[in-house]
């Protein structure tokens, strides 16, 4: 049962969640400009630029949190609010979302923002966006996401990724829908071509899978964007079509969410996974779930040589590349508390 307070009477409510979204929207317009400045280092044929470009706007996010949760600290002692205010800063956050553009996301910022500022391992569920407040199903551009041509739709903005740029679209007869990717690539300087044309679901799969880093494309409208390639990829979870396009705490939330789901609706209980015990983790699963959960160690044994430090800088180090093998699919959290254990 959720237990928020009848009146919104507090003005520090107000305001705390008024500077959340002002954080919010400074992140996401670094991470727009990080798209649109991904086209001009294309044009210029600076594909090591646009990889150092991609990195460096997955570490934004994080940096954007610190800022706002150190805002907060110095304006509002934030450490201090309890959680009745806590609940009335959701609430008239929820009421700043009403006409956002990019509300999903800027929940997912709130839950970091939250988290960070209220220092437990368990969290009141009521205090944060376990489950969205604002449906993002009837969101549209000012300049629609997908630009209908007869039966043809194309979305508005490239995406980028090392030396490829993307056209996605799809291609409606009928009943029969095809998607489609154009990469286009420079051939020499000054010169693009179309380097290959996609057509099918299962090519479209491999370049949105996790085995590549994430995509730079600029979206007003994030939710209109996944909803349009949701129907060029039927089956992939919106969360991993999130992460792909950059947007992984957006991806890891809903991740979390189907987990919580799950959990609510299976008798399981988490288990030690079978096979030769590790030196570096403990992994363990669900039987029901189908992924695998690993804790990294407090300790090494012999022959191990290595520091928890070091085994997160490698999850670091695939986060922000083109990755292959077991670290393809990794969704990192920390400070989290797990029940259920058998």
């Amino acid at each position: 049962m959720n237990h928020f307070p009848k009146l919104l009477s507090s003005q520090i409510g107000f305001d705390v969640a008024a500077s959340i979204i002002k954080g919010f929207d400074r992140h996401y317009r670094v991470f727009r400009d990080a798209a649109i400045e991904a086209k001009v280092v294309f044009e210029a044929d600076g594909w090591p630029a646009l990889q150092k470009l991609a990195r460096d706007r997955i570490a934004s996010y994080d940096e954007r949190v610190s800022e706002c949760v150190m805002r907060l600290e110095d304006e509002y002692d934030a450490e201090t609010i309890d959680d009745e205010v806590w609940q009335q800063i959701k609430l008239h956050f929820i009421g700043l979302l009403t006409t956002h553009r990019q509300p999903e996301c800027a929940e997912t910022f709130f839950n970091s923002v939250c988290c960070k500022n209220l220092h437990r391992s368990y969290f009141n569920n009521d205090l944060i966006f376990v489950r969205p407040a604002i449906s993002t199903d009837y969101i549209e551009n000012d300049e629609p996401a997908a630009k209908p041509n007869f039966q043809i739709h194309v979305l508005s903005s490239l995406f980028f990724r090392n030396k490829a740029a993307y056209i996605v679209g799809r291609i409606i007869n009928g009943n029969m829908l095809m998607p489609f990717a154009i990469a286009v690539r420079h051939t020499r300087p000054g010169l693009l071509a179309l380097d290959t044309v996609l057509l099918s679901r299962e090519q479209l799969l491999i370049i949105f899978s996790f085995s590549h880093s994430y995509f730079l494309v600029d979206m007003e409208v994030p939710s209109a964007y996944v909803q349009f390639l949701s129907t060029l990829m039927l089956g992939k979870p919106k969360g991993e079509i999130y992460t792909s396009v950059g947007l992984q705490k957006q991806g890891k939330n809903l991740f979390y969410r189907d987990l919580l789901h799950h959990l609510k609706h299976s008798s399981d209980r988490f288990v030690i996974a079978p096979g030769i015990k590790g030196l570096v983790m403990i992994v363990f699963t669900l039987p029901s779930f189908p992924y695998v959960f690993k804790l990294i160690k407090d300790a090494f044994p012999p022959p191990k040589d290595t520091t928890r430090q070091k085994i997160q800088d490698k999850y670091l180090l695939v986060k922000r590349h083109d990755r292959m093998g077991r670290g393809r699919y990794a969704r990192i959290f920390e400070h989290r508390a797990a029940t259920r254990a058998a």
